[in-house]
């Protein structure tokens, strides 16, 4: 960043400098009269104390001539010498006092003939001469000499005066005149450009950065200040200039950012809104293709065993390319080698193909764009867009269009996990009903089969009584078949959802006694168990398999169910007071019906643990635990 010199400005230019050099003249100025007018001052009190000691000595002229006439010489003596220091003491200035003749050379020269006369003559005849002879003549011819200075230092003094009335107008003026100049020098070098300068900063304020001051040609701090605010209001006026297109950029972008998740959301939620396939990637190709104005779209999916791409979607596909083999196979197809690379999303211009001619180059399409289908990392189709004229997709379009792809992919691993649940269920069920079966009506029919043998023996013999006894047999187990029927086609009709689990326990009880016609006591608290849908259906999938072996294998007269909580678990328990078994037993009944094994199954596809206790003519209890959710 360009800085402004303050620092480097000259000393010469600088304000602070001119300021200093106006007050220093005035204060010069000022100082020099004030200490002349003191001199005068000075001067006119000591010219003063010269006037007075003058006219002091013309009464001592009177008093010596008077005193010669009538004192001795001791006393004309001593006032004398007093004479002499007052005059001398004339002459010669006294500064303490302040006391001094003016400097004038006709003063001076006066002074020093009174000093000359006195000490030539009047001095000897007063000390030398006789009594009486300095007389009043004398003294008045030496008194006229001394009038003479008087009035030589009073005029003096009132040309002194007047000078010093003179000098106290000139400081008068001076500092009339001073503080006018410094008024004006102040509001020239400080106050005018400082309302320029905020003039222009209330331009500024107002957005106006054009206006530009012209102070610039100043050659002080001003100037420099006005040259930073000038280059600031330029840069401003240049940023604020592009400000706005600075704000239509950013909205045209925020624009296309909303209107890519709005395409994203869509899109995603129309995919996870279907079930089938070629239903999710028709209507995948019809809402995006408008987002990259794709003229025509095509989804494959992909084959690796047969090496080959099925079609499952396209819009606006050509003839040729709809019933092309090519298009189909991973070696014969640009698309083919793509899909089977690691490549990302990739543009193409169809006239730029090296190969023999493939289908897409038939037609009008000019350009091609194919985006990966993945699923689980692994690549699992391709979505290919063709145009009729050359265009590229920017960044953003394809990292949209990657999105959507990776949405598409995960709907379609989601479809395929959604039939291959169907299918294992399915298998499940029938391993389920095939178990059942065998249980159940295969080992009937068996002991039939058995019973029709023997009464085909008994007939054949002729032996009636074992004819009737197998005949009873025989319809004992077909009795027994019909209820196996009924009973696994009443547990197949189960329903998935149960909105009602304690209705649904009442209702197997009820036709458990109607069966069997044995006393059931159930405790179910019902209103602190809660399982979800599928825990409920194995729950009572399970206790109904648990009395469906009581039923065929217990001799029981008495059954209890139990369903209650504890702090970390729900217990379910099925006691009957049947003929009950070894353990032994229990682990060969296990290997060998497959109730016992579909039972531990149902516990484990929740969670829970099952359990058979069993004696002898001691009874049997199936407990199952459930860990409670946290």
């Amino acid at each position: 960043m360009e800085k402004i010199p303050f620092s480097g400005l000259p000393l010469r230019k600088k304000l602070s400098t001119k300021l200093f050099v106006v007050t220093t003249i005035w204060w010069i100025s000022a100082l020099l009269s004030l200490f002349f007018t003191l001199s005068l001052l000075w001067q006119l009190e000591g010219a003063a104390a010269a006037i007075n000691d003058a006219g002091s000595l013309r009464m001592r002229t009177y008093k010596l001539a008077i005193l010669d006439h009538t004192h001795d010489k001791a006393t004309v003596l001593a006032a004398t010498d007093d004479f002499s220091e007052v005059l001398n003491r004339l002459v010669e200035g006294d500064p303490k006092r302040p006391l001094m003749l003016p400097k004038d050379k006709e003063i001076t020269e006066q002074a020093n003939l009174i000093l000359q006369i006195w000490n030539d003559r009047v001095r000897a005849e007063l000390v030398e001469g006789e009594r009486g002879a300095f007389d009043y003549e004398k003294a008045t011819i030496f008194i006229s000499e001394i009038d003479a200075l008087v009035q030589m230092v009073e005029r003096s003094n009132a040309n002194t005066l007047t000078r010093l009335n003179f000098h106290q107008y000139f400081l008068i003026a001076l500092v009339v005149a001073g503080s006018i100049v410094m008024l004006y020098i102040l509001c020239r070098l400080i106050i005018r450009p400082l309302q320029r300068l905020n003039y222009a900063f209330a331009h500024a304020q107002q957005g106006d950065f054009s206006y530009q001051e012209t102070l610039n040609q100043r050659d002080d701090e001003f100037g420099l200040l006005s040259i930073g605010y000038n280059k600031m209001t330029k840069r401003l006026e240049e940023v604020h200039r592009g400000l706005e297109e600075n704000i239509k950029e950013k909205t045209h972008a925020l624009q296309m950012r909303n209107s890519e998740l709005e395409s994203l959301y869509r899109v995603t939620s129309f995919l996870h809104d279907q079930y089938d396939i070629k239903t999710i990637c028709q209507g995948f190709l019809a809402q995006v293709m408008p987002i990259i104005k794709a003229d025509a779209g095509a989804i494959r999916l992909l084959d690796y065993n047969a090496q080959e791409m099925q079609l499952v979607a396209e819009i606006n596909l050509s003839n040729d390319l709809r019933s092309s083999l090519k298009c189909g196979r991973f070696d014969e197809c640009y698309c083919g080698r793509f899909a089977v690379t690691d490549s990302a999303a990739e543009e193409t211009a169809i006239q730029s193909f090296l190969q023999s001619e493939p289908p897409c180059s038939v037609g009008t399409y000019k350009s091609l764009h194919i985006f990966p289908i993945f699923y689980d990392r692994e690549k699992i189709g391709i979505i290919t867009f063709f145009s009729y004229d050359s265009q590229e997709l920017n960044v953003p379009k394809k990292h949209l269009i990657e999105s959507l792809a990776n949405q598409l992919g995960v709907a379609i691993g989601g479809v395929r996990l959604l039939e291959r649940s169907s299918r294992i269920a399915v298998l499940e069920e029938r391993n389920v009903l095939a178990q059942g079966l065998h249980d159940s009506i295969a080992q009937t029919l068996n002991f039939l089969n058995l019973q029709v043998q023997m009464l085909e023996k008994a007939f054949h013999a002729d032996n009636k009584a074992e004819a009737s006894e197998n005949l009873a047999f025989i319809k004992d187990g077909l009795k027994e078949s019909y209820d196996n029927v009924r009973e696994l086609l009443l547990n197949f009709r189960t329903p998935l959802r149960l909105e009602s689990f304690s209705h649904h326990l009442e209702e197997l009880i009820k036709r458990f006694r109607q069966q069997t016609n044995i006393d059931v006591t159930a405790m179910v608290e019902a209103s602190n168990i809660h399982l979800s849908d599928k825990e409920k259906l194995e729950v009572v999938l399970i206790i109904q398999e648990a009395l469906s072996n009581i039923r065929k294998h217990a001799n029981a007269t008495k059954v209890a169910l139990q369903i209650y909580t504890d702090e970390e678990n729900y217990i379910i328990k099925v006691v009957d007071n049947g003929q009950g078994f070894e353990k032994d037993i229990l682990r060969e009944k296990s290997l060998e019906h497959a109730g016992l094994l579909i039972m531990e199954e149902r516990a484990q596809k929740i969670g829970g643990q099952l359990s058979i206790e069993s004696q002898p003519d001691k009874g049997t209890e199936l407990r199952l635990v459930i860990p409670r959710m946290a």
